[in-house]
């Protein structure tokens, strides 16, 4: 946030937040929130340790959750 608002060009290093920079940066959230941007910024480099695909993790998943309740004697 503070660098959308030191980068906005209404912005005069005076620590004013005027109601343009506000409305803009409110958009550029929403905008983030309803993923019309990404901003890698936010949640930082994406990287796996698993060599796995997702679908065989997935399942890989299910399955164990499926002995482990087998098991407890749960259904």
């Amino acid at each position: 946030m503070r660098d959308f608002v030191r980068a906005h060009p209404d912005y005069k290093q005076d620590s004013v937040v005027s109601e343009s920079i506000n409305y803009d940066l409110l958009r550029r959230c929403d905008d983030i929130t309803q993923g019309r941007v990404i901003e890698p910024r936010l949640i930082g480099a994406h990287q796996s340790k698993t060599t796995v695909g997702l679908p065989s993790a997935m399942e890989k998943a299910d399955t164990l959750m499926q002995e482990r309740a087998a098991v407890k004697g749960k259904p």
